[in-house]
């Protein structure tokens, strides 16, 4: 083992002196760098990538002036394959296009995407160019990391799908301190970790060594002593996820909605029949416009009248003409609770951005708007209250956003329900990478999460990340379980992203130090 490792060292420095090898050596470590979000038991990958992408950035540092290209490289290789199950979406049949347009739309999701991503957090890692080549580095390339994830949060075009913290969820005991701090906090020691033990090889040193060590093994030590501090809990409830299994391209067809009315109907009296007290149904389940004593309310209002339940389920609901991506409740007397609508439409396939300019250069687009409901968003968080509990719902694409389950949970939501409609990607690695963002939601919130899914995974995940009971993909299923609603708030709840904001000052302190270094003469580099 030793002999291999002491190999795989020679073959790294090989390849970090060898500009035409450094690159394919940074590709292929950003493909290494995905196999934990295709396999979980594949975290190990994760350090492993990181590992030889700093290795190789920190020694060209000393012979070259490139920064932005060796970041560039190991992004590209990294964002490619992880964004390819977005082709499950071709050939686009519910819009109706043409082979050449769906094919053009597939392209510029699998390939302009991952360009797109790899050149932001390529430029938000050149900051490291302005820092000086020692200790500091541990903490600004941790920071800077931080930083680049929180750049892929912004906007309406936002896709934070690639989070560190995410590729971790087959070693949980090293998530649980996101419950402190955050997703980010599991970024930042992870990155200062793999950039001390880099140092190490590189000064030999042993204190960067035992730095490094040391911010695993506390991270580990404190994550497992956490999974067992129990939270104050009400009585357990049981409760149910259904799954209809309905892909998105059938739902919409005309003649269909009666039959999908006619499943969840059925589905959800199994679930009451068989004791479930809150049954939750996933994203827009059935294909009809969601109105107080409609279709929809009648049918499902009966079922909680005659069997004492409560239905969670994702509607279409329009309002004053304006279309809401949304989850109500239906309570055992037949009424209704407060709406949630969707905070984080999905771009291009809830609405089109910048859709006029757009327009005249593809003119398809115009058509794509209209037919991909142009929904409106939503504005705030919401919690649906029951008899056994309060429920903040979450809507699909909002579960990747730490902030919206935040908000749930630090409004007094005791249970986090998400909805969703993952059945556009069918049984791709993208399903998969969505139910783990759940996981790490459920530890920075410290709830049970259910999770309704329209073709699967629909999930329960307790509160520290564990997944208790899920269903397969692309089969009907209900999937049960006895539900803790926990009113305890993490600190996570409290303190928001402090690390974040700790990322930018950390950063901004060393780059000052780094220019005072300038001035007074010193190579910032050396």
């Amino acid at each position: 083992m030793v002999n291999i490792l002491i190999k795989a060292k020679e073959l790294i420095l090989k390849c970090a002196k060898s500009k035409r090898l450094s690159n394919l050596t940074l590709i292929f470590s950003g493909i290494l760098g995905t196999l934990p979000y295709f396999a979980e038991e594949l975290f190990l990958f994760t350090f492993v990538s990181l590992l030889a992408l700093f290795y190789i950035v920190i020694t060209q540092r000393r012979v070259c002036k490139r920064t932005f290209a060796p970041f560039f490289m190991y992004f590209l290789g990294f964002y490619t394959p992880l964004y390819f199950f977005l082709s499950e979406l071709y050939p686009y049949d519910r819009f109706g296009f043409s082979g050449s347009q769906a094919g053009l739309i597939a392209v510029c999701s699998c390939i302009l995407i991952p360009l797109l991503h790899a050149a932001v957090t390529s430029l938000v890692m050149l900051i490291s160019k302005w820092i000086k080549d020692d200790w500091k580095l541990i903490f600004g390339y941790a920071g800077m990391w931080v930083i680049h994830e929180w750049v892929l949060s912004l906007g309406n075009m936002a896709f934070p799908w690639s989070n560190i913290a995410v590729s971790l969820t087959g070693v949980i005991p090293c998530l649980q301190t996101a419950s402190l701090f955050g997703k980010d906090f599991i970024s930042f020691i992870t990155i200062a970790a793999c950039v001390a033990f880099i140092f190490a090889v590189k000064e030999k040193k042993r204190a960067f060594a035992v730095t490094g060590a040391l911010i695993i093994a506390v991270n580990f030590i404190l994550g497992t002593a956490l999974m067992y501090i129990d939270k104050s809990t009400a009585e357990t409830v049981p409760a149910a996820v259904v799954q209809g299994n309905v892909l998105s391209n059938e739902k919409w067809i005309q003649g269909n909605s009666e039959r999908i009315l006619d499943t969840y109907v059925s589905m959800s009296k199994e679930a009451a029949d068989n004791g479930a007290k809150i049954i939750i149904l996933p994203e827009s389940a059935i294909p009809f416009t969601f109105t107080e004593n409609g279709i929809i309310h009648k049918e499902l209002a009966k079922i909680c009248k005659e069997r004492n339940v409560t239905i969670i389920t994702g509607i279409n609901y329009r309002e004053q003409g304006v279309l809401y991506n949304s989850v109500i409740g239906i309570y055992p007397n037949g009424e209704l609770s407060v709406r949630y609508d969707k905070r984080h439409l999905v771009p291009f396939g809830e609405f089109i951005p910048l859709v006029n300019l757009l327009g005249k250069i593809i003119p398809f687009v115009a058509e794509f708007s209209a037919d991909s409901g142009n929904y409106s968003q939503g504005t705030e968080a919401v919690v649906i209250d029951t008899e056994y509990g309060k429920i903040a719902p979450l809507v699909c694409f909002d579960s990747i956003f730490s902030k919206y389950a935040k908000e749930g949970a630090a409004n007094d939501g005791e249970l986090i329900a998400v909805v969703t409609n993952d059945s556009w990607f069918n049984d791709s690695q993208g399903i998969y990478t969505h139910l783990r963002h759940g996981q790490v939601r459920a530890i920075e919130t410290g709830k049970y999460i259910a999770r309704a899914a329209n073709t699967g995974i629909s999930a329960f995940i307790d509160d520290k990340g564990r997944i208790i009971e899920k269903s397969g993909a692309l089969t009907k299923d209900i999937v049960y379980c006895d539900l803790s609603m926990i009113k305890d708030k993490t600190l996570y709840t409290y303190l928001g992203d402090v690390i974040l904001y700790a990322s930018f000052g950390i950063t901004i302190v060393l780059i000052i130090l780094n220019f005072r270094g300038i001035k007074n003469g010193k190579n910032p580099t050396a």
